[in-house]
């Protein structure tokens, strides 16, 4: 069994051109943006008994999320959404259409601040269109927070509230990210080969 998951590893490492961050520098920049969550919503959610979500967009933020949570030292509940702008085509309708699993009716609660939580800021045509469709739902507040940034690739002006790290533009995987849907196990993030997606 070992050995099999040494294969894996190996095979999904040959693909990587470089590695960006490490697992423990992922940890590092995981507890510095937990740590600013907290001081930011402390007095909220302590001292006036406000709700705090932290709202996942999946896929690729689901690693993000579980490490996130697990340093947030505060009471927090935990909810996860998908977020598309492409409808049933292979284009953008320039819509975006927001589903939430369990509990759909956080986005309405008036008592409830929320904290989108990403894998990446890039465009931002997706998440500057999300950000205007949650803030007319009535919350106390809604934040964004993102693991990476890719500013060089933006193209709608969206302010991150709790920012992990800024990335040059290469295309990363790994801890959530993937291409074609492979690469999300990875515990550390690096740049795929141009090979492999030319």
């Amino acid at each position: 069994m070992a050995e099999d998951k040494s294969i894996l590893k190996n095979s999904l490492f040959c693909d990587i051109d470089k590695v960006l961050f490490t697992e423990k520098q992922l940890d590092d920049i995981v507890g510095n943006v937990a740590k600013a969550i907290t001081e930011a919503y402390a007095e909220k959610v302590l001292v006036k008994k406000e709700k705090l979500v932290i709202l996942g967009v999946l896929n690729g933020a689901f690693q993000f999320v579980s490490d996130l949570v697990k340093k947030i030292d505060l009471p927090i509940e935990i909810e996860f959404m998908f977020a598309s702008s492409y409808g049933s085509g292979t284009k953008s309708t320039g819509e975006v259409t927001v589903k939430v699993g369990k509990n759909p009716e956080v986005l309405e609660d008036p008592d409830t601040n929320i904290i989108i939580v990403e894998d990446i800021v890039d465009s931002g045509n997706t998440l500057s269109q999300l950000l205007s469709v949650m803030r007319e739902k009535g919350n106390k507040s809604v934040a964004l927070c993102a693991l990476f940034d890719k500013p060089e690739r933006r193209e709608t002006d969206v302010y991150v509230d709790f920012l992990g790290a800024r990335v040059p533009d290469e295309f990363i995987v790994g801890y959530g990210l993937d291409y074609s849907e492979k690469y999300r196990n990875l515990p550390y993030v690096g740049i795929l080969k141009r090979e492999i997606y030319e």
